[in-house]
């Protein structure tokens, strides 16, 4: 009886230990997923092809490799060896792959906007562009390499700066952004920091008192017209003359507007701020021409003059610029830039 024992027992471990190599040696049987829906998000854990139907004697549609995201539209319909397999949408294609190859886990979530302009801005600088409108800094702000708070700092625009608008306002994460040129590239600032047209409005102001005056000046020598009208009964060449004279003080007092232009009377640093520490934009060469943006202002001392230099706004020393055709120009450019300090001074 004994040796019956034996015997049994030795064949059970023999068996055991054949079972145990064979669970070795056999290759691990992948589980196939049998409760997906329409609908489910879905990833191709392993390469496959994405076929017509159902079988792997069917037509390949195209390869597809693993990791690639997808979404059930059927199943899971059992071909005629017991194989379950989904109908599924692959980028733009619609076929069949074999359950076992499809994992239920949703695929990774898209970059959002602000992360695609992030990478987008860490490839390339933006360029400058092209003005399509200009505006105001109402306060010093950043201007910045993407339109998010997380962007990259290119340069501050000061209070009063103007800045050159390059496009239409877009909005991220709830915030307004406009695209400027900055600092001689591309950038964003805050919309609600820029006021548009400021510069414009402060010019038709004086503008039309300038017009005005000149309607009143018209007004008069229109009297002096009748006057030497009434003359020419007595002396017809007196009121030749003074018709003459008359039409000469129209043409002097009806001139065209200049814009205020000044010229730099030597070799000076145009910065981007009002103060001898403020960041430099450019040099500006004795004898060239810069547009004059606003009134002067005073830092420690000294006069600074908004310009506009290397196609955004800056500031440069007033004792370093004289206004050019002051004497030659029918309307007194120096009057009206002293109009315009005098204006801003006010508000």
């Amino acid at each position: 009886m004994s040796a019956i024992l034996n015997h049994t027992r030795t064949g059970f471990f023999i068996a055991m230990a054949g079972l145990l190599c064979l669970s070795v040696m056999a290759p691990v049987l992948t589980v196939a997923s049998s409760d997906l829906l329409a609908g489910d998000d879905v990833v191709v854990t392993t390469a496959t092809s994405l076929r017509s139907d159902v079988g792997f004697t069917s037509e390949v549609v195209a390869e597809v490799g693993a990791e690639t995201p997808a979404s059930i539209l059927d199943g899971p319909i059992t071909d005629t060896e017991a194989t379950l397999w989904y109908q599924v949408e692959v980028w733009d294609l619609t076929g069949y792959i074999p359950a076992k190859s499809l994992d239920p886990s949703a695929p990774s979530e898209e970059p959002s906007i602000t992360d695609t302009i992030e990478d987008a801005t860490d490839a390339s600088v933006l360029p400058w562009k092209e003005p399509i409108d200009f505006g105001v800094a109402s306060s010093d702000v950043i201007c910045r390499d993407a339109s998010t708070t997380s962007g990259d700092e290119i340069a501050t625009i000061s209070s009063g700066q103007t800045v050159e608008i390059t496009g239409e306002e877009s909005w991220i994460e709830g915030v307004g952004w406009t695209p400027v040129n900055c600092a001689g590239v591309g950038g964003f600032i805050s919309s609600e920091f820029i006021a548009i047209e400021e510069i414009e409005e402060q010019v038709d102001e004086i503008v039309d008192e300038a017009l005005a005056e000149t309607s009143e000046s018209d007004a008069t020598n229109d009297e002096v017209v009748k006057d030497a009208a009434t003359d020419a009964d007595a002396e017809s060449s007196t009121t030749t003359e003074a018709a003459d004279e008359v039409e000469d003080v129209d043409e002097a007092q009806a001139p065209p507007w200049v814009a205020p232009i000044a010229v730099a009377s030597d070799n000076v640093v145009c910065r981007n701020a009002p103060g001898a520490s403020a960041n430099e934009i450019v040099v500006l060469t004795s004898g060239q021409t810069v547009e004059i943006t606003g009134a002067a202002t005073t830092v420690e001392g000294l006069s600074w003059t908004p310009v506009n230099c290397a196609g955004v706004g800056g500031f440069v020393s007033t004792d370093l610029l004289t206004t050019e055709n002051a004497s030659d120009a029918p309307v007194d450019a120096e009057a009206i830039i002293d109009g315009v300090n005098e204006t801003v001074n006010a508000e």
